[in-house]
């Protein structure tokens, strides 16, 4: 599906939408506001200790669906959604920190994590974008990582708004 094609499915997506509450929709979409994605995830899984553990979905239409598993507010499944200009902030966001140019993984025994902490949690992120996927595996007892991926990880936590169910 060319950019174009995809553009405006997301802009009769989220036009055929109504907002559930979650983040109220006040934008219409327009093809310069639709995303260069079909989904973002998001997973944060435990540490030893009350980290908050929890996956997060953004489809190219805003639709979020939050699964809270751990030390979180909401413990089980809710749906959201964000809207037009958050859907292309989060394009924004992958786009401006060179995602794909990432490391598949930062864990222990990897190259890139000379130095490790123990007990820290894993974050896991992704994007699919037509038929091409990146996943990011990040263990934060890694030191070295840089420093654009901590901050990819708590911009799709800011723009999504997961703290109405983590309750941090």
């Amino acid at each position: 599906m060319s950019l174009r094609a995809a553009a405006a499915l997301g802009a009769l997506a989220l036009a055929g939408c109504a907002a559930n509450g979650a983040v109220p929709d006040s934008s219409a979409a327009t093809p310069s506001a639709a995303p260069a994605y079909t989904r973002v995830t998001l997973e944060r899984k435990p540490c030893f200790g009350t980290c908050p553990v929890y996956r997060v979905s953004v489809a190219e239409n805003g639709a979020v669906i939050f699964e809270g598993l751990g030390y979180v507010d909401s413990i089980g499944s809710f749906t959201g959604r964000i809207d037009a200009e958050r859907v292309a902030a989060l394009a924004r966001l992958f786009e401006e920190h060179d995602y794909f140019a990432l490391d598949d993984k930062y864990a222990y025994g990897e190259p890139n994590c000379a130095q490790y902490g123990t007990d820290a949690p894993t974050v896991i992120t992704s994007i699919t974008i037509g038929d091409r996927s990146k996943r990011v595996e990040h263990d934060l007892g890694c030191a070295g990582v840089p420093q654009r991926l901590w901050d990819l990880e708590s911009g799709i936590d800011e723009i999504i708004g997961t703290s109405r169910w983590i309750g941090r």
